[in-house]
Formats: structure tokens, sequence, C-alpha cells
């Protein structure tokens, strides 16, 4: 591991030439410890970083070809099964925080009248 940790700081800083490198390697270390030792996927946080440039310049790619209209991603169904999917997968934990507090207060609020 300390063998690992030198080749990072060492490549990190032989890109730039400069610490900055070398602090952002080691920032993103903790932060990807304190995942892991969470429980929080931490595969899924390097994707997000890795692949988010590329999405984002897709979405303005796309934008551009449509004019600024968004519909264009829920015309054909496929692509509207896809954002509706996506979109609910947003959408669902914040409903069932809801239900469940909705649901563990309805009885208190009965009692107490």
């Amino acid at each position: 591991m300390p063998v690992i940790m030198l080749c990072c700081a060492v490549g990190s800083f032989a890109i730039g030439n400069n610490m900055f490198g070398v602090v952002t390697v080691a920032t993103f270390g903790i932060i990807g410890y304190v995942m892991e030792e969470n429980g929080y996927p931490v595969a899924a946080m390097v994707l997000g970083i890795v692949m988010g440039t590329m999405v984002e310049q897709a979405f303005v790619t796309s934008l551009i070809k449509s004019d600024g209209s968004i519909l264009p991603f829920f015309e054909r169904p496929i692509a509207a099964i896809l954002a509706a999917m996506a979109i609910g997968a947003l959408i669902w934990p914040a409903l069932v925080w809801v239900w469940r507090k909705l649901k563990g207060e309805a009885p208190a609020a009965a009692s107490a009248r």
C-alpha cells in the first residue's frame, strides 16, 4: 500500500510539476476511504467523475442540435422509457421518505385528538 501511494503522489506531481496534483490525489484518497468505511459505493463516484464531462458534452451537443428543446429526449418510445426510469430513480427515495414520514406521524396525530 505505501508503494502504491508513493507512485500516485509521484505521478500526480510529474503531470503538472506542482503540489496541487498531490493534494488533489490525497484529498480524493481520503474521500474514497471515508466513503468505503461508511458503505458508500466508491465505484459510482469514480464513474461519475470520469464520465461526467463526456455526458455533459454530449448533452450540450444534443441541446444545440435540437435548438434548446428538451423534447427530443422524450419523443422516441425507448428514450421516453429510459428517461422515465431515470426520473423515477431520482424521485423514488424522496417519495419513500415522505410516505414513511406520513405513515409514522398519522397515528400520533390521531391519538392527540
